[in-house]
């Protein structure tokens, strides 16, 4: 699992790296890793479900498609998409119930 993470924080360094400055990384980094550990204790409920990978696979083809536009309004779209679907998935991973959690599409 730390390789699926360290990949998926460099996949979305990638995508910010064309239009973010030097400070923007650093800053974006040091939120990323003060927060990487409550993603994991988060997501770790869902990770040994393959269907979960699969899903953020899916999430992640579309936001490469989004970028590979060149629009930033379909960029930002995108990326808002994203992270409302990770609040969505956080909710449920998050919730013992996960029954009162709608599921995430």
């Amino acid at each position: 699992m730390n390789d699926i993470y360290d990949a998926h924080h460099e996949f979305h360094l990638a995508l910010l790296a064309p239009a973010a400055t030097n400070w923007d990384i650093r800053i974006l980094s040091t939120l990323w890793r003060a927060s990487e550990r409550y993603i994991r204790i988060g997501w770790g409920s869902l990770d040994p479900d393959p269907r979960e990978h699969a899903r953020r696979e899916q999430y992640h083809v579309e936001l490469v498609a989004a970028f590979q536009q060149r629009d930033p309004e379909v960029a930002a779209g995108a990326v808002l998409q994203h992270l409302s679907r990770n609040e969505q998935t956080a909710l449920l991973a998050l919730d013992p119930d996960r029954s009162r959690v709608a599921p995430v599409s």
